[in-house]
């Protein structure tokens, strides 16, 4: 099964929010639902990176290394060396 690691970004908030789940596009709409308690207050979230990886050991390993990344260039640096997507973000994160 495919695992996917995420970042979501808030224009609102301008904030970041790093994570992992078996279904992206389902875990975005929860996200943007206001369901999710510590993303609900940032709504509407976009999505900023993702990596698709083959398991949830791998996921979970990989959402810890950049949840310990303190500061956006280092967590960019890591999603660009470790083959993230980037997608379209428009406003302050650019």
């Amino acid at each position: 099964m495919k695992y996917w690691v995420y970042i979501i970004y808030s224009h609102s908030t301008d904030k970041r929010y790093i994570g992992q789940t078996a279904d992206l596009t389902e875990r975005i709409r929860k996200h943007n639902s206001g369901k999710n308690q510590s993303t609900k207050t940032a709504v509407p979230w976009v999505l900023f990176a993702s990596l698709a990886v083959q398991s949830r050991i791998e996921a979970l390993s990989m959402e810890r290394k950049l949840k310990n990344l303190k500061s956006r260039a280092r967590q960019n640096d890591f999603c660009f060396k470790n083959g993230f997507e980037i997608h379209e973000v428009i406003g302050p994160e650019k």
